[in-house]
């Protein structure tokens, strides 16, 4: 079990509600409850036995195909809407259409979509727009694909547990068929197309322009009333002051780091940036902060992942760039999630350092510009799973970039699962990045937001991680686990012992918030242990404290440069 139903879950918050998607949860538990059945049965007749089994395959089989007409009915009906919709927008174009296939329809409907479509009349609906359709489409593929999937695991779940009389050689023919006829290939080349056709359209009209749209409003004012001269003068000199403070303190951080041995295992998130968005240091997840960590110092840096609609690679931590967009959100696009986002909308955004968010290939070309070891650790978010297609084809197409990439990691064990099938499959010249499982603390795995996440503590039992981690057909390296202060405590013998022996058996990370911990004693107190990485945030408060001052020290040449740090 690959943690099949946290992946579901995750994948269902990221669709529309009107979707239908397979409850393999309930399915699950039917297979469960047969089991127990018999279970406890132990004492019944060999007929009645027998009875008791085929009853619960019966059970689970009806409501199995139950599930599978309900996602045939759903899909044969989303896309006869879709069909629908793009025949009525061609119709009003004035056009024709051509043929009956959905993929030639759809080709045609974005090859006579304009680049910029025109604002909608005073209270008339938005027309339909290529992104829009391509939106659509990407759902319904995720849909199908998760599914089928859902479908197929809860066919294995129940022969698992139900070997007496498995379900699998009824239902798996259909499976089949189905996925044949309703499962992602039966909308995936109607999905390329339009990919690709979207993806051409926005390089036509010139990815870095901004928008020419007028229908947006004029944007707010910053400020209600414009500064003076002098005060726009003093304003700028007291941030350049502090940007000169923080790549000062970045710099001498890094010469004592590295003194003391401890700087290429430090993985710096989000790059060198502020925790609070000041902008007294680089913004998150852009190249200036990427760029500083590394030509400073530092080998690694963590960085987080989405995927646009037309299917590029973009740096992005939250759903949407709400949060650090120069314009509000009531520029129609600043609003709008990532997976809604075409290439052109994204090289159209400014982020508040007037720059704009950065593609994958564009921090790890710069990245392996740098050299000197430098890499990039890639973040996936739960529930993505077109993610783990979408950076297999980066990579094919660019395999130069692979060596950039120290580790890609995730809480959704199943897209791990799928990214190691296929970087498997492509064969990388020098190997593939170090493939982890992203887990929770003990206290954390309490809150709402992380219950379908794995919990890891050292302080419990462990879990079957090689079960995690080892499938028939792929193979993770290890797990990413969350701080907990008994790593660190003297007086626990038993945490210590417990990461000392994750360490020897996985490759091992070590992850924290900002509300925990960040500061040299406590990384040098985890890779002493065995942990192979330590995210930091790098704040001002890194270096204090005996270890710090020592550390400076170094930095500074004024110690003896081989005294053991650790």
């Amino acid at each position: 079990m690959v943690k099949f139903a946290r992946h579901n879950a995750a994948t269902s918050a990221r669709l529309p509600s009107s979707f239908y998607l397979v409850p393999y949860t309930s399915l699950k538990r039917l297979a469960e409850s047969s089991s127990r059945r018999l279970s406890s049965a132990s004492n019944l007749y060999p007929f009645e036995r027998g009875n008791l089994a085929r009853r619960g395959a019966q059970e689970f089989m009806h409501e199995w195909r139950a599930c599978n007409d309900s996602h045939r009915s759903w899909l044969e009906a989303e896309l006869g809407d879709l069909f629908a919709a793009v025949v009525s927008a061609l119709l009003a174009r004035g056009e024709g259409f051509r043929g009956a296939a959905l993929a030639d329809l759809l080709k045609q409907f974005v090859a006579s979509s304009p680049p910029l479509p025109p604002p909608p009349a005073p209270g008339k609906p938005q027309a339909l727009t290529a992104s829009a359709v391509l939106r659509r489409l990407k759902n319904v593929e995720l849909a199908c694909l998760e599914n089928v999937e859902s479908l197929r695991k809860a066919v294995k779940k129940f022969d698992k547990m139900n070997p007496e009389q498995p379900a699998g050689p009824a239902l798996l023919p259909e499976l089949c068929f189905t996925a044949l006829t309703h499962g992602r290939d039966a909308v995936k080349p109607a999905v390329r197309a339009v990919e690709r056709q979207v993806a051409e359209s926005a390089l036509k009209v010139g990815g870095r322009e901004r928008s020419e749209r007028k229908d947006v409003g004029d944007l707010p004012p910053v400020i209600e009333s414009s500064p003076t001269d002098e005060e726009s003068s003093s304003t700028d000199a007291t941030q350049h002051e502090r940007r000169r403070e923080e790549m000062a303190f970045l710099k001498g951080a890094c010469a004592a780091l590295e003194k003391s041995g401890v700087l290429e295992k430090l993985v710096m998130h989000r790059g060198f940036h502020s925790v609070d968005d000041r902008s007294s240091r680089p913004i998150e997840n852009s190249l200036s902060s990427f760029e500083a960590s590394f030509t400073n110092g530092f080998k690694l840096a963590e960085c987080d992942v989405a995927l646009t609609v037309d299917g590029h690679v973009v740096l992005c931590h939250d759903a949407s760039f709400s949060r650090l967009a120069l314009c509000a959100a009531g520029d129609g696009v600043t609003a709008k999630n990532v997976s809604e986002m075409t290439l052109r909308e994204l090289m159209g955004l400014q982020l508040r350092t007037g720059t704009r968010p950065p593609l994958l290939s564009d921090v790890l070309e710069s990245t392996s510009r740098i050299g000197e070891g430098a890499k990039m650790v890639v973040e996936i978010k739960p529930g993505n799973s077109e993610m783990s297609r979408a950076l297999c084809e980066l990579f094919k197409e660019r395999p130069d970039l692979i060596s950039s990439v120290a580790v890609i990691m995730s809480f959704d064990l199943f897209i791990m699962h799928q990214l190691a099938k296929r970087l498997d499959a492509l064969v990388l010249e020098g190997g593939r990045p170090a493939l982890l499982l992203l887990t929770v603390n003990e206290e954390d795995s309490k809150l709402e937001e992380n219950a379908d996440c794995s919990f890891l503590s050292v302080t419990s039992p462990l879990p079957d991680i090689r079960s995690w981690l080892v499938k028939e057909d792929s193979k993770l390296d290890g797990v990413y686990i969350q701080y907990e202060p008994s790593m660190v405590a003297a007086d626990n013998d038993v945490a210590r012992k417990t990461l000392q022996a994750l360490a020897s058996d996985w490759t091992l990370g070590v992850w924290g918030t900002k509300f925990q911990p960040d500061n040299l004693a406590t990384s040098s107190h985890l890779l002493g242990a065995g942990v192979e990485w330590v995210n930091t945030d790098l704040p001002r408060t890194f270096l204090e404290g005996e270890l710090g001052v020592a550390a400076l020290r170094r930095g500074a040449g004024r110690e003896d440069d081989d005294d053991d740090f650790l």
